[in-house]
């Protein structure tokens, strides 16, 4: 029963999935898929319309953007939603879930990220999945190397102090999330190993969002009083 509740449960997944992807323009669709223009390329937006000169040196007015057609064309955005739903259905089964954008974090932050980029998001998932095996493993190695001695030790010295530090230790692990133990594990490391910094700081971002933040406090406190 619960397998067959699990086709309902993964079509309704896709179907609110499927409307979130189409509450995004058609231009940030193509982005999402196909990442920006090749470098390569004389145009480098996907908007519909640009100047002929793009096209054609030294023609006038605006003409159709034959990258963002055939771009849009690949994905069906010029069929209709039904066709696209079905076209969606069919992809997301077969793997093709788009290319790896060159800005995207996968590209820059990942060990084979000069390698992914532009490549399809299935092929690049098959290049890391080695590295994905070898966490798994090694952390249900190092969990199974602590947690039997300690449910061992804690049967053995019922409610006695060992037992007490092994269900501190227990409910601490259920206790902390998965990325916020994470992260004290990695600072945790770099600080013992001495490397002294990271390679990447995603709370940079935050501090580029204060100076923002006051500003708009001000613009907005200042006709007020």
């Amino acid at each position: 029963r619960r397998v067959a509740l699990l086709v309902p449960i993964i079509i309704g997944v896709m179907t609110i999935t499927f409307v979130l992807v189409n509450a995004l323009g058609p231009i940030q669709q193509i982005q999402s898929a196909f990442g920006n223009p090749p470098p390569h390329s004389r145009i480098q937006t996907y908007d519909p319309t640009i100047p002929c000169s793009l096209i054609n040196p030294g023609q006038n007015g605006t003409c159709a953007n034959p990258l963002y057609e055939q771009r849009a064309a690949e994905l069906g955005l010029d069929k209709p939603i039904f066709v696209q739903y079905g076209l969606y259905i069919y992809r997301a089964l077969t793997f093709q879930w788009g290319f790896v954008a060159n800005q995207s974090s996968a590209a820059r932050l990942t060990p084979l990220g000069a390698l992914i980029k532009g490549q399809p998001v299935a092929t690049a998932l098959s290049w890391l999945l080695p590295y994905t095996i070898e966490l798994a493993l090694l952390s249900l190695a190092m969990i199974l190397a602590i947690a039997i001695p300690l449910g061992n030790l804690s049967a053995v010295y019922r409610n006695r102090p060992i037992d007490q530090v092994a269900r501190v230790f227990s409910f601490s692990g259920f206790a902390l999330p998965a990325f916020l133990l994470g992260t004290l594990l990695v600072f945790g490391l770099v600080l013992a190993m001495g490397t002294g910094a990271f390679v990447h700081t995603p709370w940079s971002s935050f501090r580029r969002v204060r100076p923002q933040r006051d500003n708009r406090f001000l613009a907005v406190r200042e006709p007020i009083w």
